[in-house]
């Protein structure tokens, strides 16, 4: 009986293999799947509101909010709805640029159709709001007088500027903190789903190496047993 060439069945055998490990090596190294982190589903800032709502409200309570606030109260409260981007920019433009104050823009709201459509209950609206037209047609009339005026008034509401700043500050501060804590959560939870993702990818290459070497164990049994019948 002639002799086998084992010797080359063998090699070829292991190149084969050989290739298939490098083979799978690089599918693991390309495959970018595992690597795919499911983002957490983190949402901005929900809309609150400003205001809670009730029956009547006071003129002090409705400004005592500012800017884009003080519009948002103002339609939500008089007119039970968000405001319409027109509306809110122009009311907003003439609370910025002087031409109305607050309490004008209270009064011609409450005042409009659809705000007497609702007609809310705004305590001391009425009061103020003829006040403030005194007050506007003597700085009109007397234009002198219309400084020391604001100025009197900017001496009189100092500690409650100072009062608001520190509001302000807070508020900003608490916003600025809670936006840090939620991106920190954030990439926290992707961190986690990444590492998860690639300990599992790392457990399959483990098993599949052991799987390999342990093949490549038995094939050297085999080439062994064939080279004993050889001889």
């Amino acid at each position: 009986m002639g002799k086998l060439n084992t010797e080359i069945c063998i090699d070829d055998i292991l190149k084969k293999i050989k290739i298939e490990v490098n083979k799978r090596q690089l599918n693991y190294e390309d495959r970018d799947d595992f690597l795919e982190v499911e983002f957490p589903n983190y949402k901005n800032f929900h809309k609150k509101n400003l205001l809670e709502k009730k029956d009547s409200y006071t003129a002090g309570e409705l400004v005592s909010f500012n800017d884009e606030d003080f519009i948002t109260v103002v339609y939500n409260v008089l007119l039970k709805r968000d405001p319409d981007s027109v509306g809110f920019n122009n009311c907003l433009a003439s609370l910025r640029n002087f031409s109305k104050n607050k309490i004008e823009i209270l009064w011609e709201t409450k005042n409009s159709t659809e705000g007497k459509k609702y007609n809310v209950w705004v305590k001391n609206l009425k009061k103020e709001y003829y006040k403030n037209k005194i007050k506007r047609i003597l700085m009109d009339k007397i234009p002198v007088l219309r400084y020391f005026v604001r100025l009197f008034i900017a001496f009189i509401k100092l500690p409650t500027i100072a009062k608001n700043i520190h509001i302000v500050e807070y508020n900003l501060y608490k916003k600025v903190s809670d936006n840090e804590n939620k991106i920190s959560s954030y990439f926290e939870n992707t961190r986690i789903n990444f590492s998860d993702k690639l300990n599992v990818m790392r457990t399959k290459i483990n098993e599949d190496s052991k799987k390999i070497k342990q093949f490549e164990e038995e094939l050297s049994k085999l080439s062994k047993k064939l080279e004993n019948l050889n001889k």
